[in-house]
């Protein structure tokens, strides 16, 4: 019994050198727990569930920003409220709204984390408009929220749906 107890031990030993020895272990954990938020939004938007699209962000997140163009083609960002955008998505049907993404770089460091994730958006089916959504995230009491979000829009670059 005494021979179990200790080779449990030397195993449980090997076991936390060999993660502790590797340095990307926490970073890999936070990209995919980065990836989880962002897969939460976009969920949040198909199942129009306003409280879960809010929980994602941080309590001090006020707005969420666009890059939109003038009438010359000057880039522009346009300031959207979350409070506004959370009862246009609660207005929606379920699945009405689709948000397909696709996870471009994660970058983390320490309890600070961004995310470049193009997108495309669909309303009941029909492409509306694509673009990137950069996401800047904190990490809170263990957990990772957004507190800043721009993203672009485009109509015309959108390539095959």
């Amino acid at each position: 019994m005494k021979k179990i107890i200790a080779l449990a031990v030397v195993l449980s030993l090997v076991a936390t050198v060999v993660h502790a020895q590797n340095p990307n272990a926490p970073r890999v954990a936070s990209e995919d727990s980065i990836r989880f938020v962002v897969a939460r939004f976009a969920n949040s938007l198909r199942t129009s569930d306003a409280r879960s699209y809010l929980r994602c962000f941080a309590d001090s997140t006020v707005a969420v920003e666009t890059l939109v163009y003038d009438k010359r083609g000057i880039a522009q960002l346009r300031r959207e409220s979350l409070k506004a955008n959370a009862d246009v998505i609660a207005q929606q049907p379920p699945g009405a709204l689709l948000e397909q993404v696709e996870f471009g770089s994660v970058k983390v460091d320490g309890p600070l984390a961004f995310a470049w994730v193009p997108y495309k958006l669909f309303y009941e089916g029909k492409l509306q408009y694509c673009g990137v959504q950069s996401f800047q995230f904190i990490r809170i009491m263990g957990v990772w929220k957004i507190f800043y979000m721009v993203e672009t829009r485009y109509t015309n670059k959108c390539g095959p749906v």
